[in-house]
């Protein structure tokens, strides 16, 4: 690793935040905010989801950002793999005992319309998870 350059970014991350404290601070307690409701979250209580629910759970996905619709998006993710499989293989990825990366391979395979883009942020919630 290249310490000096990770010692560059880090001190220009520093000042930036000084000189906008007020930013960082709010982006700051929306990670934690979105955090504590991914964290929230066992294996029985994402099965046990409504749809309204899951429409919450996925809207707070940072990939789920840029979608003015999101309740299109989630009607297309239940529509194509239907509501309770879609759960299975959400908590599988998330709650799973299998490697990972067996994991997130089986979840890209099964689950329709969900890119890596979105898969990825499922991982930032498992990684939000044991933090």
């Amino acid at each position: 690793m290249d310490t000096q350059k990770l010692d560059a970014a880090i001190s220009e991350f520093i000042i930036k935040k000084k000189s906008n404290a007020a930013y960082y601070e709010e982006n700051w307690d929306e990670r934690k905010e979105r955090k504590e409701y991914y964290q929230s979250f066992t294996k029985d209580k994402l099965l046990a989801m409504t749809e309204e629910e899951f429409l919450e759970y996925i809207s707070k996905l940072w990939s789920m950002l840029i979608w003015g619709n999101k309740k299109y998006v989630v009607d297309k993710l239940i529509a194509d793999n239907g509501f309770a499989s879609l759960k299975k293989q959400l908590s599988e990825l998330l709650y799973g005992t299998s490697p990972i990366e067996k994991r997130w391979d089986l979840f890209l395979k099964f689950v329709k319309g969900m890119g890596q883009r979105q898969s990825v942020s499922f991982l930032h919630t498992l990684i939000l998870k044991n933090m």
